[in-house]
């Protein structure tokens, strides 16, 4: 049989009526031959025992053979044994039987030994003992396809533990920075004023249970859809849900049509301020029953959640999160309605029922938050510059820790709090007005973060001193902020003194580092004993970021064989036992620092 010459079948059979046309125009034969060598995808023809008849000019070209090297060879000789393994013990014994296959994954082996992903789909020609006579397959190269797959894929996996990480950061680590920076407080009050320590435990013991249940929201979000846009009912809904299941009776109640575009941020604020809300009813209004009412306007979503219980007098509840029962989380909740540009209203009266009514905007407008308090938090001088004292600023977005380091630098004779600012674009806003002479910025802020913030009071001349500060050592901002030209750095769980302590070595010119920051920073400069190759720590800076051993060898256009070994030697080097383990000593030994955490 010649090349190009499909075998026919002894069974004789119709010509079907659209084909009968074809039989007597010349150059039939010609038209077909001509089909299948041009034709963009890679064909080949086999006999009843598995050996290639033809392959078409694509075929050759995408495996890059000499027609004269394939042609009589078995089909299976071209793909991997895994694969060829599973064509020979399951799929063609399915094709004998049914003639047909469809988009079956192989993996085939170039000339060259490079490996590409295929999809393989086939039709059987039987003779007159119904024997598969021969066989015509259609090859789709898919490799970049599945490469792109794969990369989406684990893009997907590392936004996901970008987002955990930020929640945590932003839930857990803030709040227990706040507990820390309190019990410094309290431990200071103890033995000259009992009274205002207990004050602070109390508030202390408010800041814990605040982080228990942030920390129990955000792993319950994790099971959750999103909460922007269209979701917020269906996520208010859930929540409403639940607490109907634990016997508490809640109806929602919602009046117009769900935005599209309300930010992911205040969607989760508003989830707050119900949950919030209908635990201060369980807890407090002495009803098994409550509303929650979602009116959706224009520009915002008004959040009405209210009870027909006890009541009590909103002008007994201050600031102390002890009084009137509930205080602080009505505190929390106007925290989290102005976070977002928008505000909180709390009607009520004994024996008369309570009313908590937010309304958040869809898109946060910095102009519609309530700008926070300037020279007027130090007890010393109503706001008054303390003569040859130092002006201090605090820039955070969360109120727990603005509140614990305003407490703990309102004490010292010689300081006094100037203003607060949320974020980078408000304090850069306000430093020019209140004239601080050390501002403690945190690194992470959204909008503008610390670093960047730094780097644009260098350009505009603000000789202001910084010291940033961040829940994790392991932060590799901390050297971008530094060479930005920030005056120290230090851990949120720093102590009163130590604090206190880092404020006026600032203000006297010198610099302050975390002790464990410092250290990180020796071994950056002076350098370490951990004996890796340069491609020892390429590969140990991909492993860090989740890359799998493919993408790596793809990165470093190298074989995956040539990924494990270098990765073996990697774990032996450090004394590691895991990916894990090995990027949490890089991450100590300052060996990832330019790569984010």
């Amino acid at each position: 049989m010649k090349y190009g010459e499909m075998p026919t079948s002894t069974r004789k059979t119709e010509t079907p009526r659209h084909n009968r046309g074809l039989r007597g125009l010349p150059g039939t034969k010609g038209i077909y031959r001509s089909l299948y060598d041009g034709t963009p995808v890679m064909m080949h023809s086999i006999d009843h025992e598995g050996r290639l008849l033809g392959v078409n000019n694509h075929w050759l070209e995408v495996l890059g053979y000499d027609r004269s090297e394939v042609i009589g060879r078995p089909s299976t000789d071209f793909l991997t044994e895994t694969s060829r393994r599973h064509a020979i013990e399951v799929d063609m014994p399915k094709f004998v039987k049914t003639g047909s296959a469809r988009d079956i994954e192989y993996q085939m082996i170039k000339k060259s030994g490079e490996v590409i992903d295929v999809l393989l789909s086939a039709t059987a020609q039987r003779d007159e003992a119904d024997r598969v006579g021969y066989a015509l397959a259609f090859i789709v190269d898919v490799t970049e396809q599945k490469r792109r797959q794969q990369e989406e894929r684990e893009a997907a996996v590392r936004g996901e533990r970008d987002r955990l990480a930020r929640g945590m950061h932003d839930t857990l680590a803030q709040a227990l920075s706040g507990v820390v920076i309190q019990l410094a407080v309290t431990e200071e009050l103890l033995e000259e004023q009992p009274r205002a320590a207990k004050a602070e435990m109390r508030t202390t013991r408010e800041l814990a249970r605040q982080a228990l249940e942030e920390t129990r929201r955000s792993i319950w979000d994790l099971h959750q859809a999103p909460t922007g846009g269209g979701l917020l009912v269906e996520s208010i809904g859930a929540e409403v849900a639940r607490f109907n299941e634990g016997g508490f009776r809640v109806s929602l109640e919602v009046e117009g049509s769900q935005p599209q575009q309300m930010e992911p941020g205040n969607g989760l604020e508003a989830l707050g301020i119900v949950q919030e809300a209908l635990r201060n009813i369980q807890r407090h209004a002495q009803v098994e029953e409550g509303t929650v009412r979602l009116t959706f306007g224009p520009e915002e979503v008004t959040v009405l959640v209210s009870d027909h219980g006890t009541g009590f007098d909103p002008a007994s509840v201050g600031d102390e999160p002890a009084r009137a029962g509930g205080g602080f989380g009505l505190i929390a909740m106007r925290q989290r309605a102005e976070s977002t540009g928008g505000a909180l209203r709390v009607g009520s009266r004994p024996g008369g029922g309570t009313q908590v009514e937010s309304t958040i905007p869809y898109r946060f407008d910095s102009r519609k938050a309530p700008a926070l308090a300037d020279g007027v938090n130090s007890p010393h001088l109503s706001g008054e510059a303390v003569p040859g004292g130092i002006r201090v600023m605090i820039v955070d977005d969360h109120d727990v820790v603005r509140r614990g380091l305003r407490t703990v630098l309102e004490n010292p004779e010689d300081m006094i709090i100037v203003g607060e600012a949320r974020d980078g674009e408000e304090a850069l806003e306000k430093i020019p007005t209140v004239h601080p002479d050390v501002v403690l910025m945190n690194i992470h802020m959204p909008r503008l973060d610390g670093v960047e913030t730094v780097t644009r009071m260098r350009d505009s001349g603000l000789e202001t001193r910084v010291i940033l500060l961040s829940a994790y050592a392991q932060d590799d901002q901390i050297f971008e902020g530094l060479r930005a030209g920030a005056s120290g750095y230090l851990l949120k769980d720093v102590s009163s003194d130590d604090l206190v302590s880092a404020v006026r070595a600032v203000h006297r010119g010198e610099a302050v580092l975390d002790p464990a920051v410092f250290g990180r920073l020796i071994r950056r400069f002076v350098g370490t004993d951990h004996g890796l190759t340069k491609r020892e720590l390429e590969v140990l800076q991909l492993l860090a970021t989740g890359a799998s051993n493919a993408r790596i060898a793809n990165e470093l256009s190298v074989s995956v064989n040539t990924v494990k070994y270098h990765s073996g030697n990697v774990y032996r080097k450090l004394g590691a036992r895991s990916r894990t383990q090995a990027t949490r000593i890089a991450r100590d030994r300052g060996l990832l620092d330019g790569l984010r955490p």
